[in-house]
């Protein structure tokens, strides 16, 4: 009995063996040309800086939303736009990119909404960026193996159909695909027009709750930054006008509640990012080119103003 029990573990562990080498070994991986995979290059990007220089980090309307080549410029530091997807949630990008967090680095966390859980949001989506990449699986967090477990189901049977098909790994041109992004990580083109009905997508209304959680991970986050000897701080995202018109005090209660909570700074006044719709593409939280263009200057100017305080103090 117990040696039938043996030898039916035996290959059992035989064929999970079996099929780890051929999901990890052959199959994967399967996007190595589409938008998750950037990050790949952001965090090269990270990493070969050897100056102290600015992490933005984010969602998509970091992504959508910011010119660092403009931020560059005018602060006179390197910048990296390690803006992805919100379908990660905010910390699993972060905790992948403590690596690249030196002395006298910059790091501005910039979500689109405060209600994020703390822990990935869509595991399966988070399969895409990390397939076999270990220098990424290197900084994933333990909490997020469990619904990275449960999400490996969906990412597997699509990663699996790609290669059966010999479909995977194709760049498209738009701005999906990897090659999309310029050497900072900004999307290069998110184009003028405003696609949305009626300018605004309005079953997707302003969030003014607060996760506690996330700010928790935020305190966490901003004792690492300090503990490398650098600084971290929040910076307000963009806020479409029709979410908040006629109770634009909600913008001024969020931050407030978000300021309650944190132990570093918030850099923004939020209210000076309520924009009207000519200044959005295709979500609410992602800008056109010219309101990419006016969100960064009120970063520029929230920044300088920041290091033009601390450095008075003596603080940096």
């Amino acid at each position: 009995m117990k040696k039938g029990k043996s030898a039916l573990l035996f290959r059992l562990l035989f064929i999970e063996i079996l099929l780890g080498i051929f999901c990890f070994g052959i199959v994967m991986p399967q996007y190595t040309q589409g938008f998750m995979a950037s990050f790949i290059d952001k965090m090269n990007r990270a990493e070969t800086i050897d100056e102290p220089k600015i992490l933005l980090m984010g969602d998509s309307n970091v992504l959508y939303g910011v010119r660092s080549d403009m931020l560059e410029e005018a602060v006179g530091m390197p910048v990296v736009n390690m803006g992805l997807h919100g379908g990660l949630g905010q910390t699993m990008c972060m905790d992948i990119a403590k690596d690249t967090i030196n002395a006298d680095d910059i790091v501005i966390a910039l979500p689109a909404h405060y209600f994020y859980p703390e822990r990935v949001s869509d595991p399966s989506l988070a399969w895409i960026m990390l397939e076999n990449h270990p220098d990424l699986w290197r900084g994933v967090d333990l909490r997020d193996y469990l619904p990275l477990a449960e999400g490996f189901p969906v990412y597997i049977r699509k990663a699996i159909d790609l290669w059966a098909n010999d479909l995977g790994n194709e760049n498209s041109i738009d701005d999906l695909s990897r090659g999309e992004r310029n050497e900072w990580g900004d999307i290069i083109f998110s184009g003028e027009q405003n696609v949305m009905p009626g300018g605004w997508l309005s079953d997707n209304y302003f969030v003014q709750n607060v996760e506690p959680d996330l700010m928790d991970y935020y305190n966490d986050y901003n004792d690492f930054v300090v503990s490398k000897g650098g600084y971290f701080m929040l910076a307000s995202p963009p806020v479409i006008e029709p979410a908040v018109e006629g109770q634009e005090e909600v913008v001024e209660i969020r931050q407030k509640q978000v300021e309650a909570y944190i132990n570093f700074p918030f850099i923004s006044d939020s209210a000076e990012y309520v924009f009207p719709i000519e200044y959005f593409r295709d979500t609410n939280y992602h800008l056109n080119n010219t309101g990419r263009v006016i969100r960064t200057q009120q970063l520029i100017k929230d920044l300088k103003a920041w290091r033009e305080e601390n450095y008075n103090s003596g603080s940096i």
